[in-house]
């Protein structure tokens, strides 16, 4: 059985150790909290705009494991997601894209339309191999 005083021990590196982990996380954080806008509707539009940065880099990221060879497997994984997920998360953007650059594009012809795309698509390609 502890006694009062071991337990007060415990209890003091339990805190330690709490405020050890709290500090460590909190050196891994993207944001300072403590310089976040005292206004929490100013706090906000900072933290959204932290986000969309974030979700810049993370696509980016995602691109360049793409282009050196890493599978939706890995990728899915290193974020915490699964492969679909991933896959689906990161696609979605690129049909968003077409479908406003097919909806700004309305007096194109299906012709028209599809040799854009495959005009595109060989640019991407030649740019991959230049890379390389």
């Amino acid at each position: 059985m502890r006694t009062s005083t071991s337990d007060s021990l415990f209890a003091r590196i339990g805190l330690l150790a709490h405020w050890a982990v709290s500090r460590y996380l909190d050196s891994m954080s993207v944001i300072d909290s403590t310089a976040l806008p005292g206004a929490p509707l100013d706090a906000l539009r900072e933290i959204a705009r932290t986000e969309a940065e974030l979700d810049d880099i993370r696509r980016h990221q995602v691109a360049e494991a793409r282009r050196t060879g890493a599978t939706w497997d890995q990728i899915g994984d290193a974020l915490g997601m699964s492969r679909q997920g991933a896959w689906e998360y990161f696609a979605k953007r690129a049909q968003d894209r077409l479908a406003e650059s097919a909806a700004a594009n309305e007096d194109l012809s299906e012709e028209e339309a599809m040799q854009l795309a495959v005009e595109q698509v060989r640019a991407v390609r030649r740019e991959r191999r230049a890379g390389q």
